[in-house]
């Protein structure tokens, strides 16, 4: 079993990601479908926050842990990135690059 690193960089957390998925037999789904997943866990962690905020509770719900669902996104984030090929770290920096010259105000 993958040994999560000590002060992962994103190359690292992202192939730490693809080895654990390779290892539960998450590999198995496919591109849509981790896709899919990845749109579910955004709207846990939607629910965690509404939970947090105290928006529109529900009689009986307890309070949703937003930093679990957090990790859950990033997870399938890094599994669909490794899935299609994408090194999440230098699409982050090619994108920051685009961003820097852009007009914000």
């Amino acid at each position: 079993m993958s040994t999560f690193p000590q002060n992962p960089t994103l190359p690292e957390l992202q192939a730490y990601v693809a080895r654990t998925c390779r290892e539960r037999g998450w590999d198995r789904a496919d591109d849509l479908e981790t896709m899919l997943l990845l749109v579910e866990e955004v709207g846990e962690l939607a629910r965690a926050l509404r939970d947090q905020r105290g928006l529109f509770q529900e009689a009986g719900r307890g309070q949703s842990q937003v930093a679990e669902e957090l990790a859950d996104v990033l997870s399938y984030l890094l599994d669909l990135s490794s899935r299609l090929g994408v090194d999440l770290e230098d699409a982050f920096r090619r994108k920051e690059e685009i961003n820097q010259e852009r007009c914000w105000s």
